[in-house]
């Protein structure tokens, strides 16, 4: 019975993909996110064209919309989501609209959801 009254409770959410995301990812789990993935990065990130810019909260729910939007719109290549290609509605990946695809890759090459030990990353955002 406990079972079934839980599932009446998510179930209520589902009309509202962010209240049900929101169930998964609380506020104080994306800042942990985002505090262990800017750590990483720091200690890790060798790029010198483009530097690391600290990820922050904002940024990380825009990471996780298009992961899920690739998830739901599968391409061969991941470099497809940021081409330029038109359709009759205009953009044919609404991607390209919000992050770039540098940015992106430096962000998933990065994301961590485990306190590796360095120092913490000082949030601000």
């Amino acid at each position: 019975m406990k079972i079934t009254q839980h599932c009446a409770r998510v179930y209520a959410y589902t009309r509202d993909p962010f209240k049900l995301f929101s169930l998964f990812f609380t506020p104080e789990l994306l800042v942990s996110i985002v505090i262990v993935t800017n750590s990483y990065a720091n200690r890790n990130h060798t790029d010198k064209k483009y530097k690391w810019k600290p990820l922050c909260v904002p940024e990380l729910y825009i990471f996780f919309g298009c992961v899920l939007y690739m998830g739901v719109r599968h391409e061969d290549n991941v470099e497809f989501y940021w081409h330029t290609e038109c359709n009759i509605q205009g953009l044919k990946y609404a991607i390209l609209s919000v992050i770039g695809s540098i940015r992106w890759h430096q962000i998933n090459r990065n994301f961590t959801i485990i306190n590796r030990g360095d120092p913490p990353y000082q949030f601000s955002c």
